[in-house]
């Protein structure tokens, strides 16, 4: 958790020149959908995916959404 805490992107992020799909459970408790948010908006042309009823596990807790999502975006 204190790497969560600490977990500083500001300078980096927008240097980010490949596209990004950035993935966040609605029920996450570590890592809050508003904080992925802030980093997307921080990525040029970045992706934003919420996942409903799931937490900081997506490819765990709802598998099929999250891979059917995941090569969506890979396959443009």
């Amino acid at each position: 958790l204190n790497a969560l805490e600490n977990f500083e992107s500001d300078e980096w992020l927008p240097e980010i020149k490949v596209p990004c799909l950035f993935v966040a459970g609605d029920e996450d408790a570590l890592c809050f959908p508003k904080h992925i948010k802030a980093m997307v908006n921080k990525v040029p042309d970045a992706q934003y995916l919420e996942i409903e009823g799931v937490g900081h596990l997506p490819h765990i807790e709802n598998p099929e959404l999250f891979i059917g999502e995941i090569l969506d975006f890979v396959q443009g």
